[in-house]
């Protein structure tokens, strides 16, 4: 018997070191603690993979600071893009305001542009706690490759992937507890700010906690609660030695009896 109907299977992989095109990245310095940095104030930008630092002042952008086939590949090879099975490509860029007697980084606001080459350009801004802004390569439905940060990559496909799953606040659930974890991977408040948002946006109302300084970010999206795990007894689920029980019971005599 012949049946009438074709199974497609669509295979999606991380790429291969060979596949992932060259690209830059440069940025600017906007606001340093609200204002407008003097001209002579100078910066430094760096790309992950890339031992090359460029130094550049004010409101000016930088150079461009290029990727090299040895960081594309060392890329690859780190957590998460290793256990990845999606055609993307999470790295990062560092932007460095000058010494200072500051034991804390300074409010900067910025904008970064990353571009591929023979390929697309993209401009975003960011506001920095920390030196650290994510960049993403990724293959869209379009069967392109694109570039951005962190920040615009959750607004050019996150956005769009869950608008129709987005509930409106009044529709959010008030007296069940969803609680989800929200992992940021830099030190961008826009990428925190709006994937916290996302969250909301699905139902989620239960926060794990994040670094103290994003606090009044998670309460801004309207959550008021925290949750937490405990992930601490010996090998945790992952333990199948042979001693597995006497191990957890003489984790809980330690924390009975410590």
């Amino acid at each position: 018997m012949h049946l009438p109907y074709k199974l497609l299977f669509v295979v999606v992989a991380a790429p291969a070191a060979k596949d992932v095109p060259n690209y830059k990245v440069r940025g600017r310095v906007l606001r340093i603690q609200g204002k407008a940095p003097a001209a002579s104030l100078k910066f430094t930008v760096g790309l992950a993979g890339n031992p090359q630092v460029v130094s550049f002042a004010g409101t000016a952008w930088s150079a461009w600071v290029p990727s090299t086939r040895a960081g594309i590949e060392q890329a690859l090879a780190t957590y998460n893009n290793a256990n990845n099975s999606f055609w993307q490509v999470a790295t990062g860029l560092g932007i460095t305001p000058p010494a200072s007697t500051s034991t804390s980084f300074p409010d900067l606001t910025v904008q970064v542009q990353s571009a591929i080459g023979g390929g697309e350009t993209s401009t975003t801004p960011a506001e920095l706690f920390g030196p650290g802004i994510g960049l993403m390569l990724w293959r869209g439905t379009d069967q392109k490759i694109h570039i951005d940060t962190f920040t615009g990559h959750g607004r050019r496909v996150y956005d769009q992937a869950l608008k129709a799953a987005f509930l409106p606040e009044q529709e959010r659930p008030k007296k069940i507890l969803f609680g989800e974890r929200y992992i940021g991977s830099d030190n961008d408040y826009l990428s925190w700010r709006e994937g916290i948002r996302r969250l909301c946006g699905l139902g989620f109302n239960v926060l794990h906690p994040v670094p103290a300084n994003l606090t009044s970010t998670v309460r801004a999206a309207g959550i008021q609660k925290i949750w937490g795990a405990v992930y601490n007894p010996p090998g945790y689920a992952f333990n199948f030695g042979p001693q597995r029980h006497a191990e957890f019971v003489k984790f809980v005599q330690d924390q009975v009896n410590p």
